[in-house]
């Protein structure tokens, strides 16, 4: 019922908390309020009566955004600022969006290891300063150039991710997924790394054969399900208008 979800989501929506919590807390909170509402409805035969029931004996909002704020571990709001784990604001995702949480959650961790990473080969002379930069941003690209084919192929074979279910496009993302990295792989030999073995040049063929090759599987169909459900909940209830929000 909208006007329960709507009480546990002013709760729940101020709560710096990963989008997984707030799934659980959101759900939760709403079958302990959709409990007491069949308690009241039972009682007062009336609809409308049973709301304002259970939601008086269910409390206010902003006390129950208190006490659950109260509860939640020291590393909730540092895990809420990883795009990856941020609360979702809009649904459908399109697969850009996707793509750039999940290239920016990588940079945050490229940033703790890639920097300390490129200062070792500075120091131990085995390059540059400037070719030890320049790796760290073709790298950082590289991996935003993975995660778009990825997300688009995905989205393609099984009709989600704010893409139509089409086979053409599917192949389309892939083969511009392939150019655009071995272009960077190109880049890496020619003026990072000139040493780099011809063999790697291999691997931006073997993501997308992986893809096709896996994406009709039982456990990732499964997967895909499954997230596309849980998003389009999260969707629910981040559509919910709240006065003041």
């Amino acid at each position: 019922m909208k006007e329960l979800m709507i009480h546990v989501e002013k709760a729940v929506r101020p709560l710096r908390i990963t989008q997984g919590q707030r799934g659980a807390i959101r759900e939760e909170l709403l079958t302990h309020l959709q409990g007491i509402y069949d308690e009241e409805l039972e009682r007062h035969g009336d609809s409308s009566a049973a709301v304002q029931a259970a939601i008086e004996r269910f409390g206010p909002a902003e006390e129950i955004s208190r006490n659950l704020r109260g509860s939640l571990p020291w590393y909730s709001s540092a895990l809420a600022c990883v795009p990856w784990c941020a609360r979702m604001r809009t649904w459908p995702e399109s697969t850009g969006r996707i793509a750039w949480r999940a290239w920016m959650t990588g940079i945050l961790f490229w940033v703790i290891v890639g920097i300390p990473w490129s200062c070792v080969l500075v120091a131990t002379d085995r390059m540059s300063g400037g070719r030890a930069i320049g790796l760290w941003f073709l790298l950082a690209s590289y991996s935003v150039v993975f995660f778009v084919p990825f997300v688009g192929m995905f989205g393609c074979i099984h009709g989600v991710y704010g893409q139509l279910r089409s086979t053409r496009r599917a192949v389309l993302f892939a083969v511009v997924g392939c150019l655009v990295q071995l272009g960077i792989y190109f880049l890496i030999k020619l003026y990072v790394k000139p040493t780099l073995p011809l063999g790697v040049f291999v691997i931006p063929f073997l993501a997308p054969l992986i893809v096709f090759a896996t994406a009709r599987s039982s456990g990732l169909m499964k997967l895909v399900r499954t997230d596309t459900q849980r998003g389009e909940r999260a969707g629910e209830w981040e559509q919910l208008s709240l006065s003041g929000d």
